[in-house]
């Protein structure tokens, strides 16, 4: 029985990861820390990962963005960096690893306050 579940996730992750275009929803959620699915989604190879709206922000801590990717936030998103986990001031919510990089669409993208 665990060797099917293990075959069917690995052919869920399989297909996620040679889509052109990937929702960060399909990887998973989590309220308290969503950084592994969001850098999942974004590690997939998907041309376009769609950051989709959700009922409580996307809370994050630094994420990398791969080359010749589009980062599309669906309008209403809240992407929020997770409390403590920006310790230097040049720590951001999504550093580009390559410079063809386009982040579109209305979202709130906040950092927290150190004060």
């Amino acid at each position: 029985m665990k060797r099917k579940a293990a075959t069917a996730a690995l052919f869920i992750c399989n297909f996620l990861l040679a889509q052109d275009v990937v929702k960060v929803s399909d990887f998973g959620f989590d309220a308290e820390d969503s950084t592994r699915f969001l850098q999942a989604a974004l590690d997939s190879g998907a041309k376009k990962v769609i950051v989709d709206k959700r009922a409580s922000p996307w809370v994050t801590r630094p994420l990398f963005c791969r080359s010749a990717q589009e980062v599309f936030f669906e309008e209403g998103v809240e992407v929020l960096a997770k409390r403590g986990e920006f310790k230097d001031k040049a720590d951001c919510l999504f550093r580009p690893l390559a410079f063809h990089r386009r982040i579109s669409a209305c979202s709130t993208r906040r950092m927290n306050s150190a004060r």
